[in-house]
């Protein structure tokens, strides 16, 4: 089953004033793609890209230059896609 081998969190803190922690694990290693999109569907930051080893992993986000809004982050690894949304505020 790919959704036990792949977990996505909330990020924190959430809404973001600038940085945002993000944290993801991976049952085994996989490729994996981690990308932000705007309202509009559009990809507005691809933060991670490539082979991950097993474990659990924090992604940092800078979102400084992201407007205030709502996103969608996405991580896709072992033939599985997960998202969640964050806020963005000043």
């Amino acid at each position: 089953d790919a959704t036990a081998r792949v977990q996505l969190e909330q990020n924190v803190p959430n809404p973001s004033i600038g940085m945002t922690s993000i944290r993801y694990a991976l049952a085994s290693s996989e490729d994996v793609v981690f990308q932000v999109f705007d309202v509009q569907g559009r990809e507005v930051l691809r933060a991670e890209e490539g082979i991950r080893s097993a474990g659990s992993h924090v992604l940092d986000l800078d979102t400084r230059d992201l407007a205030n809004g709502i996103y969608t982050y996405r991580l896709r690894a072992g033939g599985k896609t997960l998202s969640r949304q964050m806020s963005i505020v000043r």
